[in-house]
């Protein structure tokens, strides 16, 4: 894997969450997230075990006083989307232990030893040409991004890791567009052009007509820049899609790199 997504699951979510309301669409936002990455390839997603727990334990909690938030409970919905999207749970052993971590706030020249357990597990895995992200949908850890962290190895080695943090779908769609392997737009094939070429050509998995690139040969730019923000789902196959907004049509991106 390239690239390795560290969910984060933070305690005290029963002084964020308001309302059933606010509660339901944070939960959302997350699944949401859990499903992009998923679907990026060469992507790994990653959690802690007892930060999980925790979090599951919370949300019980939470619905004591709010009442069910979904129609089934949080513990089932989790456990599920785990399973689906082949999420790895770290259990706490797996962290170096003779490690000491902290974060340090350029901002206010401040060490905080209170670092959540993925954050560790993050800056442990840091290493090579790997590209490494936490999710903290819920915001309830606030860190400069990217995060120093200090790791003092056997208070011996000293190393700093700078880990990104994301917040919401978009900022990890972003910062996918960013760290992902560079995609090429295959600009010489000419199947596609309006008003040129031979329409005749079958796709190569489709086995379907090439439909004409909308907007011809200035279309073509445009399909690139599209491209960038493309998103498929890598359990079907490895063909991308995206909207375009300009044209009111989707366009479809077969995978070319066989």
């Amino acid at each position: 894997m390239r690239i390795n997504i560290y969910l984060h699951f933070p305690s005290g979510i029963e002084t964020f969450f308001e309302t059933q309301e606010t509660a339901l669409k944070s939960l959302k936002d997350f699944q949401m997230i859990v499903d992009l990455a998923d679907c990026e390839k060469d992507a790994g997603l990653f959690c802690c075990k007892s930060d999980k727990d925790k979090f599951i334990e919370d949300i019980q909690t939470l619905e004591d006083l709010l009442g069910n938030i979904g129609v089934y409970d949080f513990e089932t919905i989790i456990n599920y989307l785990f399973w689906e999207n082949g999420v790895k749970v770290v259990e706490e052993n797996e962290i170096v232990t003779n490690s000491h971590y902290l974060t340090y706030n350029p901002s206010n020249d401040c060490v905080n030893k209170e670092i959540p357990l993925v954050f560790k597990a993050a800056a442990q895995r840091c290493a090579g040409d790997r590209k490494h992200v936490i999710v903290n949908v819920f915001g309830l850890y606030i860190a400069p991004n990217p995060v120093p962290i200090i790791i003092n190895e056997a208070r011996k080695n000293v190393r700093l890791e700078k880990v990104s943090v994301v917040t919401n779908f978009k900022e990890l769609d972003i910062w996918l567009q960013h760290n992902r392997l560079k995609r090429n737009f295959n600009k010489k094939d000419k199947r596609h052009i309006e008003y040129s070429g031979d329409f005749r050509f079958m796709g190569k998995k489709t086995e379907e007509h090439k439909a004409p690139l909308l907007g011809g040969l200035g279309g073509i730019e445009n399909a690139a820049k599209l491209l960038l923000g493309a998103l498929g789902d890598k359990r079907v196959n490895e063909d991308l899609m995206n909207y375009d907004y300009d044209k009111k049509a989707y366009i479809l991106y077969e995978y070319e790199n066989d």
